[in-house]
């Protein structure tokens, strides 16, 4: 029960308490004057009668006030909570979906179009879940890291990110959020935290099933192995986790369509690296 619920409930017993008092009082009155009229004593009970609606009238209209009211100004604000985020997922859908290989002029553009925009939502959005925080499920707090790393506002996402793991519920939602969370502590340059966070990542993934996500343990041993590749200057530590990728990657749980998938993606990084340390994953 609420601080208003109880206070209501308190405000509530204290009017009842003076009804039963003045019914009391007229009770004994009446005792004491038998020889009062039908008239008089239709009187005073209608005057009981009269406080006690006016005191039922009263409860009401408070529980209105303190109960009711917020809890319809609160969904109020989920509801509008909510489509600020269905229409931030739509501004970055967009966004995705330009045609940065064909015309990347263009695409840029639009993009910055659509900037302001989003910015704008996200700033809102962040200023309700910091006074409504529990509003914020699992998976909004991790567009929101994703959203914040777009713009290069690393700090900002590695938060949101952390408090996704905190409210995460499954193997497969912490493997996501400590995928995120590495991801960006390579970006912040904290390469001890960023190798951990990959090899939490990928232990809950094989917690669930590698057979039902190895699509995804190949694409984080991808981008792993390229953040290994772009923050260092030797290839000791990218050779190092390539081989566990290997490792994995030679699995019969990992079917054919999904060990092609890796290799297109591997060759793709490959090619957007600034070095290649001679790895090949065939």
């Amino acid at each position: 029960m609420s601080d208003d619920e109880r206070q209501f409930l308190f405000r509530l017993d204290e009017r009842v308490d003076a009804i039963g008092e003045r019914i009391a009082t007229l009770e004994g009155k009446l005792e004491q004057e038998k020889t009062k009229g039908l008239r008089q004593h239709l009187s005073e009970y209608g005057g009981i009668l009269a406080l006690v609606l006016s005191i039922l009238i009263g409860a009401f209209t408070v529980y209105d006030k303190i109960i009711v009211q917020p809890q319809k100004d609160q969904s109020a604000k989920s509801d509008s909570f909510r489509k600020d985020l269905d229409t931030l997922v739509q501004l970055s859908a967009q966004v995705s979906s330009l045609d940065w290989t064909g015309n990347p002029i263009a695409a840029q553009a639009q993009a910055q179009s659509l900037t302001p925009q989003k910015i704008a939502l996200i700033e809102k959005i962040e200023r309700f879940g910091d006074m409504h925080p529990n509003e914020l499920k699992f998976a909004d707090r991790l567009m929101l890291a994703n959203e914040n790393e777009l713009f290069l506002w690393h700090e900002k996402a590695l938060i949101h990110a952390k408090k996704a793991l905190e409210i995460s519920i499954d193997p497969s939602q912490m493997a996501n959020a400590y995928w995120a969370i590495a991801r960006l502590n390579g970006k912040l340059n904290k390469f001890p935290d960023m190798r951990t966070y990959y090899e939490k990542a990928i232990s809950e993934f094989e917690t669930v099933g590698l057979s039902a996500n190895a699509g995804a343990v190949m694409q984080l041993y991808t981008q792993w192995v390229y953040m290994e590749l772009v923050q260092n200057q030797t290839c000791t530590s990218a050779k190092k986790v390539f081989e566990a990728m290997k490792a994995v990657y030679s699995k019969t749980e990992v079917w054919p369509a999904t060990k092609a998938q890796a290799q297109k993606e591997f060759q793709k990084m490959m090619s957007q690296s600034p070095r290649t340390c001679d790895l090949e994953l065939f």
